[in-house]
């Protein structure tokens, strides 16, 4: 007879252990290998999850499956049993976290395998990703421009991208028209790093002259690529949405997050300006006849080069102060030694800080 250990017995409090070798097979179960030496019998106090066995003193494979109100679930053979973290040993603790941090970073990755973008391709974490869409009538109606004729989109994952989750967003916008999904690139690998989706899009075949509208072009090829991405990615919506870019692409930035406010309802949780010389929140706001509600709780960073002859530190510091004044959320103003430039440092400090502020409200 090869019968477990009855559940009941573990939470009533006695279980049968020996001196096993133990290891984690793919991070996620634990092999107990019996030595020969005597069965002992303790106490769940302290338990080692590596000295559970059989009444025969066979091998037991234990199955961690999830950690809830500091519960382990796991699996002895096919039996589910809830085990309190405080019972275990330290070692035995470490082992659970470790193997519920290995669960649900390949459940990500699984995820992300079957996430298609709107062409069919697979998702590739840490890599820059772009496709095309047909603009319709309608969002040349929106724009008032009858030369739109594609959208290109270009998108970055992070490699712990779960599409059954939210993740924060960085969309990013630049100072040229119909450049803002060429500019991900430039914003990509930070991004990634520190665990936000990148995304920028742009009208394709709407030439510098003829692109007229060109905040509603931009705001109309963005909404555009939340829709395609959302259909595999319903938690887009959901997700924390913060703006940026460096010199005109900072203020066309605040107009590409009113435009997205209005359109989709959802409070912009935050900027990083940098080497700007103007605030044109206030502007977009008027623009397009929104009002300060979506930002109350928006925080800012604000980065200029102490050598920035353009946007000076003194300009880009009156920059800082308009969002302080307007009286949103908090603000941050930082200097590198850099000219009129995207400083990848102060970036990474930004997408830092932000991730901090979402964790501490």
């Amino acid at each position: 007879m090869n019968s477990l250990s009855p559940p009941s017995n573990l939470r009533r409090g006695s279980y049968r252990q020996a001196g096993p070798h133990i290891r984690f097979l793919s991070g996620l179960r634990m092999l107990v290998r019996f030595l020969a030496c005597p069965i002992l019998v303790g106490t769940i106090q302290g338990a080692d999850l590596s000295k559970l066995t059989n009444l025969e003193g066979r091998v037991i494979e234990v199955e961690v499956i999830a950690l809830n109100d500091n519960k382990a679930e796991i699996l002895l053979g096919k039996k589910p049993i809830s085990y309190p973290m405080d019972q275990l040993t330290e070692e035995s603790q470490a082992e659970v976290k470790r193997a519920i941090a290995a669960r649900k970073a390949n459940a990500a990755v699984e995820n992300a395998a079957r996430m298609k973008l709107p062409d069919g391709k697979p998702i590739v974490p840490n890599s820059l990703l772009s496709f095309t869409v047909k603009a319709t009538d309608q969002e040349r109606k929106w724009t008032k421009n009858e030369h739109l004729k594609e959208i290109l989109i270009s998108v970055s994952f992070p490699k712990d991208f779960d599409p059954g989750k939210p993740c924060p967003i960085f969309f990013v916008d630049d100072t040229t028209p119909g450049a803002n999904a060429k500019q991900v690139g430039s914003y990509r690998a930070v991004g990634n790093e520190m665990g936000y989706v990148v995304i920028g899009a742009q009208a394709e075949g709407v030439s510098a002259a003829n692109q007229l509208n060109s905040w509603d072009v931009r705001g109309v090829a963005t909404m555009r690529a939340v829709t395609e991405l959302g259909k595999n990615w319903p938690a887009i919506t959901q997700s924390d949405w913060y703006f940026g870019g460096c010199s005109g692409g900072a203020k066309n930035c605040c107009y590409l997050a009113v435009y997205l406010h209005v359109t989709f309802k959802k409070p912009v949780s935050g900027f990083f300006i940098s080497a700007a010389n103007e605030m044109k929140l206030l502007d977009a706001i008027k623009n397009y006849k929104s009002d300060k509600q979506g930002f109350r709780k928006t925080v800012f960073f604000v980065s200029s080069g102490k050598t920035d002859t353009i946007a000076t530190p003194e300009k880009a510091k009156s920059v800082a102060d308009g969002f302080a004044q307007i009286r949103l959320g908090e603000v941050r103003f930082e200097l590198h030694d850099g000219g009129h430039i995207l400083s990848q440092e102060h970036y990474r400090a930004a997408l830092k800080w932000f991730t901090q502020l979402r964790k501490n409200p």
